[in-house]
């Protein structure tokens, strides 16, 4: 166990990092996109470049991209949130 004085000592030496950290800013931040589940994903890389490149040229990120086309491939256009289907579905 970590004598209490040590502690203080730590957080003195530390603390204003984290307090920096916790600050908020100012404005209202980033609208939600609702409830999310983590998805980990193994994939080749010559995959994983492709859609990072195609991510990237549309301007989102590639976790939404993937999430947007999973759910235009399920049938879930509600579930879209940057893509249309014209664009997630090249013919």
């Amino acid at each position: 166990m970590i004598p209490p004085e040590r502690v203080a000592r730590i957080y003195d030496a530390i603390g204003g990092i984290f307090d920096a950290m916790a600050t908020k800013r100012p404005g209202p931040g980033r609208p939600t996109l609702g409830e999310r589940m983590r998805v980990p994903v193994r994939m080749s890389p010559e995959v994983y470049e492709a859609l990072r490149v195609e991510a990237r040229t549309r301007g989102i990120s590639m976790s939404q991209y993937l999430a947007d086309l999973a759910a235009m491939h399920l049938g879930m256009p509600e579930e879209v949130l940057k893509l249309d289907e014209q664009e997630a579905m090249p013919a």
